[in-house]
């Protein structure tokens, strides 16, 4: 069982704190310090011992604290409060999380996090210790080693840094304000909020840059952006998105305040005229588009189309304008339908209304099956359970993703812990490719478990892939150091490159099941499945064909050279599958 800490440890202190007359006085707590300065191999390779105490939340230092974290050496009062408050807000769940593992399993405490020196920047470090408990398990103190991580990491945590901003104007970039974009989103809906998103296009740069030349354009671009950071206003967020346009995120706000803050926009753009080099000055204008969320939108992607559909019409209407994007009655209609199914899966995810369903994958050559894919169940109003490809739709267009991918890979990673015979698989979100943070919680939950990592396939749409090579490259390389196998789902949909596929190091390819449908009737499908599994072949990756639906198909493809086969031909998704069945029965038979 977990046992829950709060880093405030008001919940962990032992019921009878420690008397002050029972901890070491000033002078032996500094001998207890000095005992520990001999340890000549810790100072010299800056490494911290330490050791708190719970009750009293005191903590005593090696030499070394002062340069890792600006802190004076010897006993610090109210450390565990001072320590909680400047950890990194995104790594306080996965120290909580180990060091409550470490208390239930009563073994050594181990995570890394980012935490706040004295001078305001952040230091990585990699903390490993031992926790003492009471006979009641309560945490009574912790002893340790806390130690920078090396300069690989501190270069990993830069080039995380410059992921987030545009290199030419240094504001953020499309990623970046996608998850501002993200969290404004998820916000409004739980609170019942507006926001709202400009999206600013430069009118006619193209024409700059042939009139002018490439660096002139580059010089509007950095100008305007510069001139946009003079829109300080909290909750206002600005990015370059595209190669001419800049987005503004307003995370509260409504249609008079949209309209008001492209005003602003376009006041700071006429000031002044722009000026090139050896050429007389030039006036630029720009068409700007407004859309509300989250009552005419879901998702980041979705306002941004929308901001540039709005701006177009701008540029159609002459140029120099702003437009509001509007929503036709049909559309407000499925907007609202998003809304109430997005209400419906966050409640099933909270009041455990949620299951998965397991279909399997079989060998081609003997049928037996390999692996699982895991794919959500969301129990409705009326008890009927609802399956993924009813649901999908509103928890991409919401936001909703890295919440659904959250729940499915927790309740995967227990079903493995549980069934060490099978290997599962879950497909994730865009979403929760490009989310950092997404991925170190499952590290945190995969640590020192090998034997489920290596069980458990992580995979990502072609598509996905595609829309940022780069990220996804970054997220595959992560998965892929914790243990886990990838796979990349509906293969040719997406008109990969042999030399994009052999950069994503994928051990899976799932040819999209739309090829599979038509394949006993149309010779096109069929010759664009034996070119996919040529390439497939080429780089030794298994396939598997999806949509297998009958015997005819699954001849075709097994023909063709297919690795592995899944559809509902081959077996249907269940949520008591075979190996849960089999318990079932031992349990039955036992009783």
């Amino acid at each position: 069982m977990m046992v829950p800490i709060r880093l405030h440890y008001s919940v962990a202190r032992p019921n009878r704190p420690v008397p002050d007359d029972q901890l070491p006085d000033h002078d032996d707590q500094n001998d207890l310090a000095s005992l520990l300065d001999p340890m000549g191999a810790l100072a010299a390779s800056g490494d911290i011992a330490y050791f708190w105490d719970v009750a009293s939340d005191r903590l005593i230092w090696t030499r070394g604290g002062e340069e890792l974290l600006g802190w004076t050496r010897g006993i610090n009062e109210d450390a565990g409060k001072k320590l909680e408050s400047r950890i990194n807000a995104e790594d306080r769940p996965l120290r909580i999380k180990a060091l409550s593992r470490a208390i239930a399993h009563g073994d050594t405490y181990d995570c890394e996090y980012r935490i706040r020196h004295e001078r305001g920047y952040f230091v990585s470090v990699h903390d490993r210790g031992m926790p003492k408990v009471d006979e009641n398990g309560k945490l009574l103190s912790l002893t340790g080693i806390l130690r920078k991580v090396d300069e690989r990491h501190a270069y990993q945590a830069q080039l995380e840094l410059l992921a987030s901003y545009d290199e030419l104007t240094g504001l953020l970039n499309r990623r970046h304000i996608m998850e501002v974009l993200n969290q404004s989103l998820v916000n409004s809906l739980r609170y019942g909020l507006t926001g709202g998103y400009l999206s600013v296009g430069v009118d006619k740069l193209a024409t700059i840059n042939e009139v002018y030349g490439y660096e002139a354009a580059d010089h509007v671009l950095m100008s305007i952006g510069k001139r946009l950071q003079e829109i300080d206003d909290p909750g206002t967020h600005i990015a370059r998105v595209g190669g001419d346009v800049f987005g503004i995120v307003m995370t509260r706000g409504d249609d008079v305040k949209l309209a008001s803050l492209s005003d602003r926009v376009f006041q700071l753009i006429r000031q002044d005229a722009f000026q090139a080099q050896g050429f007389d000055p030039f006036t630029v204008t720009c068409s700007i588009g407004g859309v509300v969320f989250p009552d005419q939108s879901g998702s980041p992607q979705e306002v941004i189309n929308m901001g540039e559909s709005a701006m177009q019409e701008a540029k159609r209407a002459g140029r120099d304008a702003y437009r509001r994007y509007q929503l036709n009655e049909e559309q407000r209609a499925a907007q609202r339908y998003s809304l109430a199914m997005a209400e419906m899966v966050k409640s099933a995810l909270t009041n455990q209304q949620a299951a998965l369903a397991y279909q399997p994958i079989v060998a081609s050559e003997t049928g037996e099956t390999v692996f699982y894919e895991a794919l959500l169940r969301i129990k409705d109003s009326r008890g009927q359970w609802i399956t993924a490809g009813q649901i999908m739709p509103a928890i991409e267009r919401l936001g909703l993703g890295r919440s659904v991918d959250r729940y499915a890979i927790s309740k995967a990673i227990s079903v493995l812990d549980e069934y060490p015979d099978i290997s599962l698989s879950i497909n994730v979100s865009g979403l929760t490719v490009a989310d950092r943070a997404w991925s170190r919680s499952v590290a945190m939950e995969l640590q020192d478990r090998p034997d489920i990592a290596k069980r458990l396939i992580v995979e990502i749409t072609e598509t996905v892939a595609m829309e940022d090579i780069a990220e996804a490259q970054r997220f595959i390389a992560a998965m892929r150091e914790l243990g886990c196998r990838l796979a990349l789902d509906d293969f040719g949909a997406g008109y990969t490159s042999f030399g994009q596929l052999r950069t994503l190091s994928i051990d899976l390819l799932k040819i999209d099941g739309s090829f599979i449908k038509g394949i006993t009737t149309n010779q096109d499908s069929r010759l664009f499945v034996q070119t996919l599994l040529h390439l497939a072949k080429g780089l030794g990756v298994p396939t598997v064909a999806e949509f297998i639906e009958t015997d005819s198909e699954r001849d075709i493809v097994i023909k063709a050279g297919v690795d592995f086969l899944q559809g509902y031909g081959i077996g249907q998704p269940e949520m008591v599958p075979d190996f849960l069945k089999a318990e079932k029965t031992a349990a039955r038979d036992a009783g």
